[in-house]
């Protein structure tokens, strides 16, 4: 599952920076989805995300200058438990 998740971060990274939230929320799911997790896991994480990190903190990340990548991972994993245990 961790990996799964450092290719999201990587495809966000690369993805260049965005100011349009729902682009962040689309790069994020194709990401997720395109590293095989299922679409309701994915789109349960960002929903998770998105009332942790704002529109912001999200596009720095995105762009690898934001201090909280490690935190984004950390929570990301986290999430994506919940999620699966909601499933």
């Amino acid at each position: 599952m961790k990996s799964k998740f450092y290719l999201v971060l990587g495809l966000l990274v690369l993805a260049g920076c965005s100011d349009d939230k729902s682009k962040l929320r689309g790069q994020f799911l194709s990401g997720c989805v395109q590293g095989g997790s299922p679409k309701p896991v994915c789109t349960c994480v960002y929903d998770k995300l998105e009332k942790t990190y704002s529109t912001e903190q999200l596009k720095q990340i995105q762009a690898g200058r934001s201090p909280l990548v490690s935190n984004f991972m950390q929570d990301s994993i986290t999430y994506a438990k919940a999620c699966i245990a909601e499933q």
